[in-house]
């Protein structure tokens, strides 16, 4: 299912076990959030990097990937 955070639009969607996603690293959180490039901008902002995952072509419908040296072996993606 999909869970709303509390008093946002963000909403969190945990990947089901299927053959596509045995190459991320477990644990992996999806965020849905309206604008992924808000939340490059803020990640930046509090020295996390980040990541595009899947936009090719000017598509806007791949993932923001969260990296932070504190976060090692959790897969966090922001995605629309």
């Amino acid at each position: 299912g999909v869970y709303h955070w509390p008093g946002s639009s963000m909403c969190i969607r945990p990947l089901p076990t299927a053959a596509q996603d045995q190459r991320l690293p477990p644990p992996s959180l999806i965020f849905h959030h309206e604008s992924p490039d808000e939340v490059t901008l803020a990640a930046k902002k509090e020295t996390f990097r980040t990541a595009r995952i899947g936009f090719s072509g000017g598509m806007n419908d791949g993932q923001i990937m969260i990296l932070h040296q504190d976060l090692l072996g959790l897969d966090i993606r922001y995605c629309r």
